[in-house]
């Protein structure tokens, strides 16, 4: 373990934040430095992956499983001001199952932020496990992060919207079965101007934790936003949990959507450069991928 990691453990605000509201924002979770040498790669996979799509430069777009396309990311798995705080909130022994980039790019000229919002509505992560679990309240079995790598500080630049306190089952939204992307038919409002919502402004290398069952979303793009998530969860013991996981993993990932990594669940550089310690991190999930589409297995 990174001894920098004792430096960054979980604070009681930061704690208190995630139980009440769903999410918390840790600044500079990243130096600029680092910031810098990613954007780059951020962009070459980007312009690569729109060709091979066929996919125009004013579409917004998820790159999924982006952390093994390019060994720069790698070490943000166990980054030393993220680690800590997430293991504080779900365990050490943390197991990544999914990454993506999402790139936000600037508005086309025929559109505008007001008439057309560029964006991604309101919504819960980890829909699969989300029916599984579907109880009061919820058990925590994942979280998410949100590494910021452009900056957000204005609103209208394909900002992290979320809607504090919508986590709890208790919430109007929940309780109601409130679709929030009918808001214009229900309240007389555009999704982007739910009573309550916040945009988050964030500055390159900031940080969002967050509760998958918290809805958020994302609104506009008059800069071009790059926004990298890694989606991790507690590892599974019980069979039921195991199941569950095995359900999951047998669509959101790799095999799931026909892709071949050339490694199974991750890409061969992630695997190849993981020690030990980090490899913990990885293998059931990479095991459960084997088995479930060996077609894909690592030769």
């Amino acid at each position: 373990m990174d001894a920098r990691c004792l430096e960054h453990l979980l604070t009681e605000d930061e704690r208190l934040c995630f139980e009440r509201d769903g999410y918390f924002t840790v600044e500079n979770a990243l130096p600029q430095s680092l910031v810098d040498s990613l954007i780059p790669t951020v962009d070459r996979v980007d312009k690569a992956e729109r060709a091979r799509m066929d996919m125009g430069a004013d579409a917004r777009i998820n790159h999924f499983d982006f952390i093994g396309k390019d060994d720069s990311f790698l070490e943000l798995l166990d980054w030393h001001t993220t680690f800590p705080k997430v293991w504080d909130l779900l365990n050490w022994h943390i197991q990544l199952y999914h990454t993506h980039m999402t790139v936000s790019p600037p508005e086309a000229e025929c559109k505008t932020l007001a008439e057309d919002g560029l964006g991604l509505g309101w919504h819960q992560d980890s829909g699969r496990l989300n029916n599984d679990f579907e109880t009061s309240p919820r058990p925590r079995v994942s979280l998410k992060i949100a590494y910021f790598l452009t900056d957000t500080r204005e609103e209208g630049r394909g900002n992290f919207y979320v809607l504090p306190g919508s986590h709890h089952p208790d919430h109007f939204v929940r309780a109601q079965h409130i679709d929030l992307n009918n808001a214009q038919a229900l309240f007389g409002v555009k999704p982007r101007d739910i009573p309550g919502n916040l945009a988050l402004e964030t500055q390159p290398g900031d940080l969002v934790i967050f509760n998958h069952d918290l809805y958020h979303a994302s609104f506009g793009g008059s800069t071009r936003r790059r926004m990298f998530t890694m989606n991790l969860t507690r590892p599974c013991s019980t069979p039921d949990d195991v199941e569950m996981l095995r359900q999951y993993v047998s669509v959101h990932s790799p095999g799931g959507y026909s892709v071949d990594t050339g490694a199974g669940m991750y890409f061969p550089t992630m695997l190849s450069t993981a020690g030990p310690e980090r490899m913990r991190h990885l293998r059931q999930c990479a095991d459960l991928h084997d088995e479930l589409f060996p077609q894909f297995a690592q030769k």
